[in-house]
């Protein structure tokens, strides 16, 4: 497996070759390119998994395959909201998750700059931020459809759940050699580097424009996009090193957390 830590020192540079050099227009993009590909991620795994599941179970059509998955699985694994038995995200985790975005969503910095901030007028960015927004909804019940279907296959092979998706993917999409492991593994990324540069983005411009330039006074337009380069570099380079240094910190509390 790769060290988490290099491919987090890997994604910031690269990051910052593209954020730098295009600014918002590369974040645009970028995430534009990341939400195709995370489309194409949602559901590649699902026909792949059926037809394992067929060959493994004894089933030859996509009803016989819910059959069995139904027969494998605990009926709770199938409710909308989830249950404490099969999930940390209870219906009443969901509804405080739902009022704290609510009070929250207008300021994240995705917002701010390629959620809506960066269209070219009001009614494209109520468009594509309410489209974007229920689109991303259904890919998470395609996520949740293809966990499911991977607890049937690998329950007995995988001890990480964080392993369940590489794991699918290798052993699902590999034999078939045209490229496809690759493709997820370039819709993870885009995933990961779209958010990245949005931060970056919006934390290099708050800084400058809301304490560097009441404080400097009247600069140039030259002055103050080098300014908010070296922000930007300091925010993904200070990411690292949080990340570096606090991600023992987390999985120490985690495992405390599972301990009570």
């Amino acid at each position: 497996y790769i060290d988490p830590n290099i491919l987090a020192v890997i994604l910031g540079i690269i990051i910052l070759v593209y954020g730098l050099s295009g600014g918002l227009a590369a974040a645009y993009f970028t995430d534009l390119m990341q939400g195709i590909l995370i489309i194409f991620l949602s559901f590649i795994i699902i026909p792949f998994a059926f037809r394992e599941i067929g060959s493994v179970f004894g089933g030859s059509s996509a009803h016989d395959v819910m059959r069995i998955m139904h027969d494998n699985l605990p009926a709770e694994y199938f409710d909308i909201f989830g249950s404490s038995y099969a999930s940390d995200f209870t219906w009443y985790y969901v509804m405080a998750l739902v009022v704290m975005n609510l009070i929250g969503i207008v300021v994240q910095p995705h917002n701010l700059s390629t959620g809506g901030g960066s269209a070219k007028d009001e009614l494209s960015g109520r468009t594509g931020y309410m489209v974007g927004n229920l689109l991303k909804r259904f890919c998470t019940i395609l996520w949740s459809f293809t966990a499911l279907t991977i607890i049937v296959l690998y329950s007995d092979k995988i001890s990480d759940p964080d392993l369940a998706w590489g794991y699918a993917t290798k052993n699902l999409l590999g034999p078939l050699g045209i490229g496809l492991v690759g493709l997820m593994m370039a819709a993870l990324f885009a995933a990961m580097m779209s958010s990245s540069d949005c931060f970056m983005i919006s934390t290099s411009a708050l800084l400058v424009h809301n304490i560097y330039r009441p404080f400097i006074g009247r600069k140039s337009e030259k002055h103050y996009v080098f300014i908010g380069r070296i922000a930007a570099l300091l925010a993904i380079v200070g990411g690292d090193i949080f990340f570096y240094l606090l991600s023992e910190y987390f999985s120490a509390v985690e495992s405390c957390v599972g301990i009570e």
